[in-house]
């Protein structure tokens, strides 16, 4: 995807083209970050342990709701969690597990 940006110079409008990361890179170059390609992690919702391929990265806030894709914003979770979960919010899925009350 592209985006036309550009500024004004001396009466000329110079455009420039500004190259967006498609999201599923976006998506594995945070998954990576929070997930060693070598190591088991813990689906942070029911604890079972997944390997990178397993792993599924989830918002907290959803995408749909504004959410970003950013680590502070992401957490690893097995597909059925994360598929439960859809566009709900961290504390309403939580809440709705029986984590908090």
């Amino acid at each position: 995807m592209t985006a036309r940006i550009g500024f004004w110079n001396r009466g000329k409008f110079i455009r420039l083209d500004v190259r967006r990361k498609p999201r599923q890179r976006r998506n594995r170059e945070v998954k990576t970050l929070l997930f060693d390609e070598n190591a088991v992690m813990p689906c942070h919702y029911c604890r079972i342990t997944l390997t990178f391929t397993q792993a599924t990265i989830d918002h907290k806030r959803p995408i749909s709701k504004k959410g970003k894709t950013r680590t502070s914003n992401c957490v690893i979770a097995c597909r059925s969690c994360n598929e439960r979960k859809g566009n709900k919010s961290y504390k309403q899925f939580l809440f709705e597990i029986g984590k908090i009350k």
